[in-house]
């Protein structure tokens, strides 16, 4: 089964559940994925693998009875999500199903005095989705 190719530009959707946490981006605008394949569609490089891992987006986070946190989000790619296709130099990114998402806090949300009780630490995983721009080349 053939999925549309990522370019550079393309929209990142990201589920708000993180586990305990509800994650917002603080600029949902921001959330798009650059690519840096040698090949171009619509004028537009096709997203390869290694692009991923340089999208991180800020976000804020809620945990019922605690005061808000921030954190980042930052993304890896399901087994779906990449193909081999020669003119790109590397494996493309297709829209596939849905990528991985991790939130990593770096601010932990706190209970209200006189607790002041952080929220458990560590990262919480997440998941999202591309939202491709161009609807006519395919991969896979």
């Amino acid at each position: 089964m053939s999925n549309y190719i990522v370019c550079d530009g393309d929209q990142l959707k990201i589920s708000a559940p993180f586990g305990h946490r509800n994650v917002m981006l603080k600029d949902p605008t921001s959330a798009v994925i650059r690519g840096s394949g040698k090949a171009k569609i619509d004028n537009k490089n096709v997203c390869v693998v290694g692009d991923e891992v340089k999208v991180t987006l800020d976000a804020t986070y809620t945990v019922p009875g605690f005061n808000p946190g921030e954190g980042k989000v930052t993304l890896s790619l399901a087994p779906d999500q990449t193909v081999p296709w020669c003119m790109s130099g590397k494996p493309v990114i297709v829209v596939g199903q849905m990528f991985n998402a991790t939130f990593i806090p770096t601010r932990y949300a706190q209970m209200p005095p006189p607790a002041n009780t952080p929220d458990p630490t560590g990262p919480t995983p997440g998941f999202g989705q591309f939202t491709n721009s161009q609807h006519f080349v395919t991969a896979g």
